[in-house]
């Protein structure tokens, strides 16, 4: 990451850490909502879900860890 040009320092970055389990249903509109609010990378957390969780999560611009 390069410092700003007016401050030197490096821009503040945050990340909005959704755990998820079976959560296929409603994933997205998680994701959705915290892009929609604020300007967080969304990293989803699936902890082995079965029903489709992270494919919905990565459609929904999330990036997903699987456990």
């Amino acid at each position: 990451m390069q410092p700003s040009p007016s401050t030197g320092q490096n821009p503040v970055r945050s990340v909005a850490i959704v755990p998820a389990f079976q959560e296929r249903a409603s994933i997205a509109r998680v994701v959705e909502d915290i892009r929609r609010l604020s300007s967080a990378d969304v990293v989803v957390i699936d902890d082995g879900s079965g029903d489709g969780t992270a494919a919905a999560a990565v459609r929904a611009g999330a990036r997903v860890i699987t456990l």
